[in-house]
């Protein structure tokens, strides 16, 4: 019965969901940034943080009084409210003035005597009270006071006219929302308690802590609640002014420190990118969709109407919320408004499913758990032949998590996913998920989804049909049962997903370790054998799923097309006769044609669904495959896992307390304590006194001791705890409690003792804090990335054009379905028909151009054996403008897409140089692998995959690099090589290998500095210690700030890589695995390539081709000299690079300077001669190995030529 009682609140659970997304709606202002970043002007009259000042248009710190007083007001308690209001004004107007009034005050006397006028018969509005009480302090202001006044009378009426104007659903003072809100308090959700909340409680009462209903209870802003779980410790980032943003210079972060996305305060509220224009067309549009939805009920055939407005809701938020912030101050800034919302809405969902099902629980005891729906997707992606396979089963991954995800979000709404790859889904749900009676499906919760339609079943025009649940699911008696029968479903047979369920927490770092989880391609056996029931001998597997029937046999196909002409023929038998000649089954025929449906349907790639293919770009390999017919499948890979866990997040500081500018302050509050391992033996003696009256035996200045209170007030500032204790297990143990496992013990600890304790406690505070939020933001920043580049490469590629024609006298041709043709001369080329009347060509020879008239010859065959008839070209369109490239995948660690291999070099080169940008500051920690699979267009599909997936996983260890040279960067370098864009401060760096990087320690304001991000883990006994694995051990490391780095340092550092391969044949991707073997050198391989050595080969590039203009015949010459002589004394063998011995060193130098380049050593590099600088370079090239690899991949490969002469020879 339990899910039962969550079903039949559905309606008011997805409408609680919508409050909590919006809570923190008054942050999509400029009103919000303004208040809470530097002034520009001094004069500006600001109360400090600590005065409990509220923010009238987001009720970010709400004074208790004033609480109590809105309170009592909604209550009725009108008596309460004039004494309260009373005592307000004067307190406040006391501390303004730095006076004390008297009991007889004459003003205050007024005040009291307008409050009981005003009260007469009932309390007008707040409003109404500010008014009367200004207009009766003019007289106050002949002495001298009423500017002061005035501002007092703001600041305690705004917040209380803000929550009254919010009750009503008016305009909020200052014109907040242009138009009437007023839906926002009539649509009602009743949930715990009979309570009837409107979606305006969230957004005024989330900060409240008394006077509040269950309902609200559970997203409050304090720590317990679903707000403050999310953004508490990141709200105890630094109040150091270095934290705060300036108003000229505010900026929203990617989640590794790069600050690229200005919110421009300046811009009049009508531009299109101002957030006030921003916040009331999202008002706008908010307000319709609850209009829409408050009056639908449960009704199973309205469901669908809640699937689309809910969909379309968070479409419009993501687009509205990703232009604010969350938190204003670094390093919380990297945040946006729009994860921290969703995160905190499905936190809130998740909860609420929780007290549904099990009944009241207080915030405070409410855990969490993961849901995966996990499976291998390169096992399951990888095994197919062509391309329009590949990409058949993306979308139905798609398709299955979509569908679970309506399933959990929406018809059972349990909870929310917030994570998804090519592996599969993560979903949020309660921890009450644990029990099996929790997720029993019963009779009761059966019959009320039973009727639910969902999209699942593909038809030949490769389209969706919607069937009921109970035609979905023959049984289950659980959710896990339910989502692995619905996945076998829409599969029909090849994927059942495995679930797995994490242990509960209030913290997300069970993210990591559920993603690290096995996992396992697995068919659904039992349905499969019914694919095979009656299928005697004769019938052959499916060349692409490998597990389904061909649906003819050899014989059933020869007695069909000789008994019936084409057009007779009827349309299963049609569709049985187009899978037998590709020796497909009937589903994968209908997954490959679902492709074609939506990239002719969907006019326009869009970034907000990158995978789905759009007649603007393409589905076709043949219209992708340069002149040569070679096409590049690109890769880029981010290792997240030591993000997702949490690890890295440890090198980020949220309060670096021992950087020059915090250690001064630091130093004054806690009275010279400066040192990490004074903190730790300071908060280790506070956890053995466990009392907050406990003092220390250091004295302060005014000559009292240091109490354990006063410590942990500077650490974290606002303390809710009764005792240390209470304060460790709120912050750490209650979100991670397994937290003695997870964090090694520091030298001299015991497991779990008070020191392991201090360590972890002092880790907490300081580093920035990896809630939901923040690791949405991460996987979301390194998913972004590859959208953004795939986005950049479509607009610099050149276009191709598609003809598209009408045509009469067909046999018969089903839509999306493909054919054969020829022509009167012979031509011969591929069609796909996209209507009863219309097709593409897609493939042709080159002299093919349909024309007008022109009769074309059909066959359903590649070896044109089988004519079903033929067509007549009545009408050519203006040919089709596309981009010959093909998006395949877009997920948080991973982006590949296909180009045409001529065009690969350049965009390698570009992925390079925006990665060193925006992932400047963690470039020694988050590595990337950049590289491309160049093969032939008839090359299979699984080959080339196959070899992607074996170089994105090469080893990624971490190397131990010592600093040999550092210094600031020149502005002119600077300029040079990132066009300014790491900005103002940059550290150059030489280390021992050689390698040259740049780290920046800026922030988009030219006057502050990145303190929080750029940090290198080094090899030292003293300094700020964070735990760090190294192999399968975990130890205490230190960081230190690039900044502050020195010569002769030790770091960690993980390198990025670059590679390629030629799949000459099927077999050469058994090149890539545990060992890189190299075509040259047979020993050890120089592949793959540091991520600088991209420039390496650049630079070759420009000296060989540009500079001294090599011939072909004198590059190819020297090319096959080198390798003769490699091979002939056996170098080739060497396990060392560069190559050492010194008779082909001189050999090397001879073909520079003799033959065949001739060149003579010169003070200038052109034609016939060359530097001494470019000499040494060329030698290094040819030593190490990267002019083989270049001349193989330029000529060889890339089939590009040498010297732009030769491209007319």
């Amino acid at each position: 019965m339990a899910l039962k009682d969550l079903i039949d609140k559905r309606k008011d659970v997805l409408f609680a969901e919508i409050g909590a997304l919006i809570h923190d709606l008054g942050k999509l202002s400029k009103e919000f940034v303004e208040y809470y970043v530097e002034s520009t002007d001094p004069k500006t009259w600001k109360e400090d943080l600590h005065s409990k000042t509220i923010f009238p248009s987001h009720l970010t710190c709400i004074d208790e009084l004033l609480e109590r007083i809105f309170c009592q007001y909604n209550k009725g308690n009108y008596d309460i409210v004039e004494r309260e209001l009373l005592n307000v004004i004067k307190t406040k107007l006391e501390k303004a003035l730095n006076l004390r009034f008297d009991t007889n005050d004459s003003f205050l006397k007024e005040v009291e005597k307008r409050l009981k006028i005003q009260k007469k018969g009932k309390v007008k509005s707040f409003a109404e009270l500010k008014s009367a009480l200004t207009h009766k302090g003019k007289k106050y202001s002949d002495q001298g006071k009423g500017e002061k006044l005035d501002e007092l009378l703001d600041q305690v009426f705004k917040p209380l006219i803000y929550m009254e104007n919010l009750k009503k659903g008016v305009k909020e003072v200052g014109n907040f929302f242009e138009n009437d809100f007023s839906i926002i308090n009539t649509a009602l959700c009743n949930i715990l308690n009979n309570e009837n909340i409107a979606i305006s409680n969230f957004i005024a009462e989330h900060h409240f802590k008394t006077c509040i209903s269950n309902t609200i209870s559970l997203i409050l802003a304090e720590k317990d609640g679903a707000d403050g779980i999310d953004s508490a410790i990141d709200k105890m980032v630094t109040n150091h002014k270095i934290a705060k943003q300036s108003k000229n210079y505010t900026y929203i972060s990617t989640a590794f420190g790069y600050e690229n996305q200005k919110i421009d305060l300046t811009l009049p509220d009508t531009d299109d990118k101002s957030l006030t224009r921003i916040r009331n067309d999202y008002a706008d549009k908010l307000a319709n969709i609850l209009e829409n939805l408050k009056d639908i009920e449960n009704d199973p055939d309205k469901i669908q109407n809640w699937i689309n407005k809910r969909e379309e809701l968070l479409r419009e938020t993501r687009k509205a919320f990703l232009n604010a912030l969350g938190e204003t101050r670094r390093p919380a800034n990297d945040v946006t408004l729009w994860d921290h919302s969703f995160s905190v809405a499905s936190l809130y969902k998740a909860a609420l499913a929780q007290v549904i099902i099990d009944g009241w629980k207080a915030p405070k005891d409410i855990k969490w758990k993961l849901l995966g729906i996990r499976f291998d997707g390169n096992d399951f992606y990888n095994a197919v032949p062509k391309i329009g396979d590949l990409l058949g089963r993306k979308a139905l991954v798609q398709k299955i998590l979509d569908n679970i995800k309506i399933l959990l979000e929406v018809i059972i709404p349990i909870g929310n996913e917030i994570y998804r790859d090519e592996n599969g889904s993560v979903f949020l749900v309660p921890e009450n998920c644990e029990n099996e009676e929790i997720l029993e499906i019963d009779n009761d919760v059966w019959n009320s989804i039973k009727n639910i339609k969902l999209p699942v079943e593909l038809n030949y025009r490769g389209e969706w049909n919607e069937k009921k649940l109970e035609n979905i699911v023959s049984d289950c008696s659980n959710i896990e049962e339910l989502i692995e029968e619905l996945s076998s479903f829409i599969s029909q047979g090849i994927i059942k997903p495995k679930i797995i369920l994490s242990k509960s927490s209030r913290g997300a770092l069970n993210l990591g370790q559920i993603l690290s989880e096995e996992k396992k391609w697995e068919p659904d056996v039992e349905r499969l054998k019914q694919k095979w029931s009656g299928k005697n001998e004769g019938y052959e597997k499916c060349i692409v799923c490998n597990l389904r029937p061909v649906p003819l046999t050899d014989e059933e196909y020869e007695n069909l097309i000789k008994s019936k002409d084409w057009h007779d023929l009827s349309e299963e038998e049609k569709n049985s006769i187009k899978a037998y000649e590709r020796k497909e089954c009937l589903d994968c025929l209908k997954l490959s044609l679902n492709r074609v449906e939506e990239w002719y349907r969907n006019a326009n790639w869009k970034r907000g669904n990158p995978e789905k293919p759009s007649f603007d770009t393409s589905i076709w390999i043949d219209e992708v495959a340069d002149e040569n017919h070679r096409i590049a499948l690109l890769y880029l890979k981010f290792d997240l896992e030591k993000w997702l866990n949490g690890e890295m997040l440890n090198t980020f500081l949220s309060n670096p307390l021992l950087e020059e500018e915090f250690k001064k302050q630091l130093e004054n509050e806690l009275y010279n304590v400066s040192d990490y391992n004074r903190l730790i033996e300071l908060l280790e003696e506070a956890f053995n006194k466990n009392d907050f009256n406990q003092k220390f035996s250091i004295t302060k200045q005014d000559g009292s001791n240091l109490t354990v209170k006063d410590l942990f007030q500077v650490l974290i500032g606002k303390i809710y705890a009764t005792s240390p204790t209470e304060l460790f297990q709120s912050i750490v143990e209650n979100r991670e409690p397994d937290w003695q496992d997870r964090y090694t013990c520091p030298s001299c600890a015991t497991k779990g003792d008070n020191k392991h304790k201090a360590a972890v406690f002092l880790l907490h505070t300081t580093r920035k804090h990896p809630s939901f939020a923040r690791l949405r933001r991460i996987w979301e920043t390194t998913k972004n990335f590859g959208i953004d580049i795939f986005e950049e490469v479509k607009r610099k590629l050149n276009s191709k054009k598609r003809y598209v024609f009408e045509f009469t006298d067909s046999p018969n041709l089903k839509t999306t379905h493909t054919y054969y043709f020829k022509d009167d001369k012979d031509n011969k080329g591929e069609i796909v028909v996209l209507e009863n009347n219309k097709a593409a060509v897609i493939s042709a020879a080159k002299e093919f151009t349909p024309k007008s008239g022109q009769i074309l010859y059909i066959f359903t065959d590649k070896f044109f054996k089988n004519q079903i008839g033929s067509l007549n070209i009545n009408n050519v369109e203006n040919p089709k403008p596309y981009t010959p490239i093909i998006p395949y995948q877009f997920e948080p660690s991973n982006t590949m897409f296909f180009v045409p291999l001529k065009e690969v070099w350049e965009i390698i080169k570009h992925i390079k140089k925006k990665y060193e940008i925006e992932f400047n500051k963690v470039q020694n920690r988050l590595p990337i692998k950049v590289g491309f699979v160049a093969f032939h267009k008839r090359m299979p599909m699984y080959a080339v995959l196959d070899t992607a997936k074996r170089l994105m996983e090469t080893n990624n260890s971490p190397e131990m690099l010592k600093v040999c040279e550092i210094s600031e960067l020149e502005t002119e370098e600077n300029c040079r090589l990132f066009e300014g864009k790491l900005r103002n401060k940059v550290k150059k760096i030489k280390f021992d290998n050689e390698e040259i990087y740049y780290f920046s320690y800026a922030t988009g304001d030219p006057n502050k500095e990145d303190l929080f991000h750029p940090y290198f883990i080094v090899e030292n006994n003293n300094g700020w210690k964070v735990p760090i694995s190294e192999s399968e051990n975990e130890k205490w490391k230190i960081i230190k700030h690039v900044k502050n780095l020195q010569t002769g340092n030790k770091v960690w550092f993980y390198p990025s890589y670059f590679d390629f391969v030629y799949l000459d044949t099927n077999t050469r991707r058994l090149d890539v695995g545990k060992e890189r073997k190299h075509w040259l050198f047979k020993e050890n391989s120089p592949k793959p390539y540091r991520l600088n050595q991209i420039d390496e080969f650049e630079n070759l590039r420009e000296l060989l081709l540009n500079k001294l203009k090599l011939t072909s015949s004198q590059l190819l010459n020297a090319y096959g000299m080198l390798i003769g002589k490699l091979q002939n004394w056996e170098i080739d063998k060497t396990d060392n690079f560069p190559i050492t011995d010194k008779p082909f060193e001189e050999f090397v130098e001879n073909v520079i300077l003799s033959i065949p380049f001739r060149l003579k050593l010169k003070e200038e590099t052109k034609k016939g001669q060359i530097s001494r600088k470019d000499f040494e370079f060329l030698k290094k090239a040819m030593l190490n190995g990267v002019f083989f690899d270049f001349i193989d991949m330029w000529h060889t490969v890339l089939k590009r030529k040498f010297y732009e002469e030769e491209q007319n020879v």
